[in-house]
């Protein structure tokens, strides 16, 4: 037996509404043929932000800086002195940041390689500018350095472990220190051997051997995640 919902009056089988109040009634036992009383679920379209917007901020943002520089030094100097070194600094950020938006992040290899020769005109310019004799016996090696631990971390990334990259990096900055100290003896006649360079040297290397027995040892690596919530 059914009940209105409404003013509970007792109905009887085949009514449609009730006597009483009017209001409809609902047979739950029935097969629903009609459509469903909520809307149909349409999914959210999301809004793509558009590249050329981006890199058009960007440029806008550091076009302000730049056009600051170069009324600063005009005002002050009557000339151009040193606003080139801030347009250039600018310059090779700015590139650094739109290069990989407008490739999507698709060519790293590129924007590494990009970034780089950029950051060494800029060193030129700046080597030229104040008369100097350092970029090609000591800025030039170490960007190109730079550049390749740079393509090789990006290429670790795809087939290594954490923990192989974290050693990775560490030998490489080791031997990046030790390069640097070279490239300042031999440029600035500083010294004829190796002075500060072997600590960090060292010091990485241990780091690198410590990671990679780690990393060879599934039961330590699980012991030491579980200590610091890993």
């Amino acid at each position: 037996m059914a009940y209105c919902v409404k003013c509970g009056v007792k109905l009887s089988g085949g009514k449609n509404k009730c006597p009483l109040c009017g209001t409809k009634v609902y047979n739950v036992e029935e097969k629903r043929t009609t459509d469903r009383p909520f809307p149909k679920y349409v999914e959210p379209r999301s809004q793509r932000v558009s590249k050329k917007s981006v890199v058009s901020l960007i440029s806008l943002l550091f076009m302000l800086p730049m056009y600051l520089a170069v009324v600063c030094d005009i005002t002050i100097n009557k000339t151009l002195i040193w606003s080139g070194y801030v347009i250039g600094a600018f310059l090779v950020l700015g590139i650094a940041i739109t290069v990989p938006i407008i490739t999507e992040f698709k060519r790293k290899y590129l924007c590494a390689f990009l970034d780089g020769l950029c950051l060494a005109i800029y060193l030129y310019y700046i080597e030229i500018s104040c008369n100097g004799y350092w970029f090609l016996g000591l800025a030039l090696p170490i960007i190109i350095l730079i550049t390749l631990m740079v393509i090789n971390i990006m290429a670790l990334l795809k087939k290594a472990s954490a923990l192989k990259i974290a050693a990775s990096i560490f030998i490489m900055l080791g031997l990046l220190c030790l390069a640097i100290e070279v490239f300042v003896n031999m440029t600035f006649k500083v010294r004829t051997h190796l002075a500060w360079s072997v600590y960090p040297l060292i010091t990485n290397i241990i780091l690198s051997v410590g990671l990679l027995i780690i990393d060879k040892s599934e039961a330590l690596k699980e012991k030491l995640e579980k200590k610091f919530f890993i």
